[in-house]
């Protein structure tokens, strides 16, 4: 139906990609939360608008293997858990859960090459662009208060989506802070996005999405080239055209995505 391809729109903001040189270790578990209100305005259908809330979290295994001209990227599901009033699925869920995505850091540490599986699966789907956050645009030998900029290019085509979002990021350079008890590396992020493309929904078929984004947020780097955390705010304004509605129907989301190291 239309509202669950909205909710699901919504769930996550992609972010910028690329890292530190160091390379990271063999395997690494983290926490994913990520939590959003929309409001869907469907006022131009003669309907009332509508507001959906998403609270989902996730326990994913992080992989890089050393390969030819950089590492290869293995992730795995392990879970996800879900609450609040988007119409999200048990067979959503269940669907997610063991769920893997496979990817390429070159020696850039730039990401690319991203697949998931299952394909069919849009919140598995959220994952895969979710990756693009677990490397950051990290500039050498910065010092506090230099600031640099990057730009991203993610793709969603699980689900029967194909969407495009290009996301640039400016980041400045902080001070150290303890993150799980390991001395991290401060970096402070603000960002603007835009996203076209199109939705596939059962109810309503092919909708046309179009949108941009703002978002600011802390990341946080071990010394060994670890991601150890991840806080972002975003609002997103996206807008939906359907054959069946006489004018687009606007979406605004307001989320936020936490990224933590488990022991």
């Amino acid at each position: 139906m239309l509202l669950r391809a909205l909710a699901l729109l919504s769930v996550a903001g992609p972010s910028p990609s690329s890292g530190p040189a160091t390379p990271a270790p063999m395997a690494t578990r983290y926490k994913v939360e990520m939590k959003s209100e929309t409001t869907i305005d469907l006022s131009v259908m003669g309907a009332p608008v509508q507001i959906q809330t998403v609270n989902l979290s996730a326990w994913l295994m992080v992989r890089l293997a050393d390969s030819a001209g950089g590492r290869a990227l293995f992730v795995k599901v392990d879970s996800m858990t879900f609450d609040g009033t988007a119409p999200v699925t048990r067979e959503s869920l269940d669907s997610v859960k063991g769920a893997e995505v496979h990817g390429f850091v070159n020696g850039s540490n730039k990401l690319s090459n991203l697949t998931v599986t299952p394909s069919t699966s849009v919140l598995a789907g959220q994952i895969q662009g979710l990756m693009h956050n677990f490397f950051p645009r990290v500039k050498a030998r910065a010092k506090v208060g230099d600031t640099w900029m990057d730009t991203t290019t993610v793709r969603d085509e699980t689900g029967g989506n194909n969407t495009t979002t290009v996301v640039v990021t400016s980041y400045t350079a902080g001070g150290v802070e303890s993150q799980a008890g390991i001395a991290a590396v401060k970096f402070a992020t603000t960002g603007t996005s835009t996203v076209t493309g199109t939705l596939e929904s059962p109810a309503t078929g092919t909708m046309e999405l179009e949108g941009s984004g703002s978002s600011t947020g802390m990341v946080f780097v071990g010394p060994d080239g670890r991601l150890l955390r991840i806080t972002s705010s975003a609002n997103h304004d996206q807008r939906i055209k359907l054959s069946m509605a006489p004018a687009l129907i606007p979406v605004k989301t307001v989320q936020t995505v936490t990224v933590t190291l488990l022991p």
